[in-house]
């Protein structure tokens, strides 16, 4: 299914507006249940509200990736919680997102957002190296880009980077 979706991604199929902290609560609302996390959170700081024009499936697919990572590389032992702000730099929109699981090293950029690459074994943590690659394609074909805050130590800490032409007024 992931290869599929990473193939459409350059068929834009039209632009919508959202709202984006509603449109990643919900999102993470219903990701709780699926991945049987129902104690875990997510907060945000966003100024002021945000939002962007994006296709319906791509805004869906980016977000519904960045959170399934954080399920997926929660710690056993406690509750995860997530936080994405998000502020407008000059030409960019800019949107952390970042939680409180087992953490990544930054030195690992140019690979975990590879098709296929993997840092631990299907047997640790599920998955296919599928969906860093997606979320990588879908902001690149929206001309922006994504890098992991190497200065971040308490789980891992994603930088999204859109260009400003991609908010609604």
């Amino acid at each position: 299914m992931g290869i599929l979706q990473l193939n459409d991604i350059d068929e834009k199929k039209g632009w919508e507006s959202f709202n984006l902290k509603e449109g990643i609560e919900s999102i993470f609302l219903k990701s709780k249940s699926e991945f049987n996390q129902e104690d875990s959170t997510i907060e945000f700081k966003i100024d002021e509200p945000i939002t962007v024009k994006f296709d319906k499936e791509e805004f869906f697919l980016l977000f519904f990736e960045m959170i399934k990572n954080s399920f997926v590389y929660a710690k056993k032992e406690e509750s995860l919680n997530i936080l994405v702000s998000g502020e407008i730099e000059g030409d960019f929109i800019e949107i952390a997102f970042q939680d409180n699981g087992i953490g990544l090293d930054a030195k690992y950029d140019s690979k975990v957002f590879q098709m296929f690459q993997r840092l631990h074994t299907r047997k640790e943590y599920p998955g296919y190296g599928i969906g860093l690659a997606l979320c990588k394609k879908i902001i690149e074909t929206m001309g922006g880009d994504i890098s992991i805050d190497s200065g971040y130590v308490e789980g891992a800490r994603f930088i999204i980077r859109l260009p400003s032409q991609l908010l609604s007024k």
